[in-house]
């Protein structure tokens, strides 16, 4: 069975090529947004379990740090 990832891409060259007026309701691109940044946070999650040590501590206040400042520095804008 094709990944649903691929088959949507391919959707989306096919819909494109065709000039196809295609949309996606704000509710599910809302939904699927949401999905994809959980499934990206717990597959790093995952990733950093049994790994963690102190050397990535100053990299983990450094990602924190750049999440707090840059939707600071956008609202500014």
């Amino acid at each position: 069975m094709p990944d649903i990832i691929v088959m949507f891409f391919l959707l989306g060259v096919i819909a494109g090529t065709l000039r196809s007026d295609l949309t996606i309701p704000k509710a599910v691109y809302d939904i699927l947004s949401l999905l994809l940044m959980l499934t990206i946070g717990l597959k790093g999650g995952m990733a950093l379990h049994g790994n963690l040590h102190w050397g990535l501590i100053t990299e983990v206040l450094a990602i924190m740090s750049l999440g707090f400042i840059v939707p600071l520095a956008a609202c500014r804008t």
